[in-house]
């Protein structure tokens, strides 16, 4: 409401740097040297798929700034707890469970302040039924649940480079559905994420090969 597509999107990006910087300075987790250059490659990759643009900051960039943060802690929170729990589906069935409690008291606030109308009507409700379902059963349950999931089995920081794909199927399905195409700095764009994607994945693979040779020896 507040700000521009073009400068949430690469706000909200930036929890991919956020990641090792808070296990670094808050937890005091040394992060492997490759996750810095990844983590720039990718930030600076979504900012070219937004078309190397930035409007002047408003409120709406502050609050999504505040969001960025959460999702980062929230992303090194799961991982933690995922790697000491073997019941991903029911710690993600308990996060739902939790937001859903938490949007509607923030819904209950909103409304009672006039921001907000108590109910929608039927009407809006089936024009909007299809996103509605496609974003709680695909965007949302399934997401959330393999994200948990994953997050067991991989480091928060490049559980947060591997999500910022995001971007690139965004453009991809862009494309695909809507006929939108990037300009030139975008596809460079998609390229940096991909070459931060790759960074991380030789790291894991160098890691999982340095393993298996301990156990042998």
């Amino acid at each position: 409401q507040w700000t521009t597509v073009t400068n949430a999107g690469f706000l909200t990006a930036l929890y991919v740097v956020l990641v090792p910087l808070i296990l670094l300075v808050l937890l005091r987790q040394p992060q492997p040297w490759r996750i810095w250059p990844a983590a720039a490659l990718c930030t600076l990759g979504v900012y070219c798929l937004s078309f190397g643009a930035f409007s002047a900051w408003t409120l709406g960039d502050y609050l999504i700034l505040v969001g960025a943060v959460a999702w980062a802690v929230h992303v090194i929170l799961v991982g933690r707890f995922g790697q000491q729990s073997t019941l991903p589906v029911a710690m993600t069935c308990v996060q739902f469970f939790v937001c859903s409690l938490l949007g509607f008291l923030a819904h209950a606030v909103a409304a009672g302040m006039g921001y907000e109308e108590w109910l929608i009507s039927s009407a809006g409700l089936l024009r909007g039924l299809p996103e509605i379902v496609y974003t709680g059963v695909f965007s949302g349950a399934l997401a959330f649940t393999l994200q948990s999931i994953g997050l067991r089995y991989t480091s928060a920081s490049v559980g947060a480079i591997l999500m910022a794909s995001e971007s690139l199927f965004a453009a991809l399905l862009g494309a695909l559905l809507l006929g939108e195409r990037l300009q030139p700095v975008g596809y460079l764009g998609c390229g940096m994420i991909m070459a931060a994607i790759v960074l991380v994945e030789l790291r894991t693979k160098e890691s999982k090969l340095r393993r298996c040779s301990s156990l042998r020896e």
